[in-house]
């Protein structure tokens, strides 16, 4: 990772089309850890907080951030798993953690109390059969009329899964496969977001050179289906996350460890996008996290 990683701020542009994209932060890694390999956004209240992980050290660590001092530590938790993949969802509008190791194939769901601190409520795994939950490479929650889901793939098998999740009356969490079928294999750097309330996302094929946006469809246990595909985007990428402006337009960003970074607005037929801003950025990061403070819109390269 770089020796320094940074935060700019992203405004809509005085010209049509266009975003301003200006560093507002810095920070050696002296003071802000190395080795964190997955960052996410949360909230609790009117605050909003960043927690960064290190499956090494298992060590989840959350800052609250704020547009003075940015980046600042408030609590620390020892999560005693080495996790692959660790996102954010909402549930009963409270702020939870998926987080999965792909070796076991076990999921742990987490509840963040309003101290901060991670209450593990419940763990899934599966071992054998065509449902079996190793080998994972994404993993995705997402919330669709109420009800919250989570996207499963794996990039070497091409085998993909949905699951819902509920919440019964004897328990805290259950979950239920509700969708299992097989893709291609070599597809990756997923960067799902909403347009109308549906749930979309731009995927990338390394293996077959391909890129497509797909619709996971109003039942999700009928998967996905393509609606843009071999669409214009560079497939030396490293890092591709999406995010939303201005009421919930969909945007992405794309990073390459040179620092050549892009922010491009997905087009409503979800058929390509325009390119808005380009810059380059602080060199050899590792993840794109894009985030919101009030109604301003940032991303944290690190």
């Amino acid at each position: 990772m770089s020796s320094v990683c940074a935060i700019y701020s992203i405004q809509p542009g005085k010209v049509a089309n266009t975003l301003i994209v200006e560093q507002v932060w810095s920070v050696a890694t002296g003071t802000l850890p190395e080795g964190y390999t997955s960052i996410f956004p949360f909230a609790i209240n009117s605050d909003s907080y960043m927690l960064m992980y290190d499956k090494t050290t298992h060590e989840a660590d959350m800052y609250l951030i704020k547009g003075t001092t940015w980046m600042n530590r408030v609590a620390s938790q020892d999560l005693d798993s080495g996790f692959d993949i660790m996102n954010s969802f909402l549930l009963a509008n409270q702020p939870h953690i998926l987080a999965y190791n792909a070796k076991s194939g076990t999921f742990e769901f987490f509840l963040i109390e309003q101290n901060l601190t991670l209450s593990l409520l419940y763990t899934y795994s599966k071992s054998y059969g065509d449902d079996a939950t190793v080998g994972y490479t994404t993993v995705q929650p997402f919330s669709y009329r109420g009800s919250v889901y989570y996207l499963c793939y794996n990039f070497d098998t091409g085998g993909i899964a949905v699951y819902q999740l509920s919440v019964p009356e004897t328990e805290p969490l259950k979950t239920t496969g509700i969708y299992l079928h097989e893709w291609a294999q070599g597809w990756t750097r997923f960067a799902f977001f909403k347009v109308g309330g549906e749930n979309f996302f731009l995927k990338t094929n390394t293996k077959y050179v391909n890129v497509n946006i797909d619709h996971i469809v109003d039942d999700p246990s009928q998967g996905s289906h393509p609606v843009g595909t071999h669409l214009n985007l560079p497939q030396d990428l490293d890092t591709v996350a999406a995010f939303s402006m201005n009421g919930g337009d969909p945007y992405f960003v794309t990073y390459k460890k040179s620092g050549e970074t892009t922010f491009n607005r997905i087009h409503g037929d979800c058929l390509g996008w325009t390119q808005e801003a380009a810059l380059s950025t602080v060199e050899d990061a590792s993840l794109a996290v894009p985030f919101q403070i009030g109604s301003m819109n940032y991303v944290l390269i690190y």
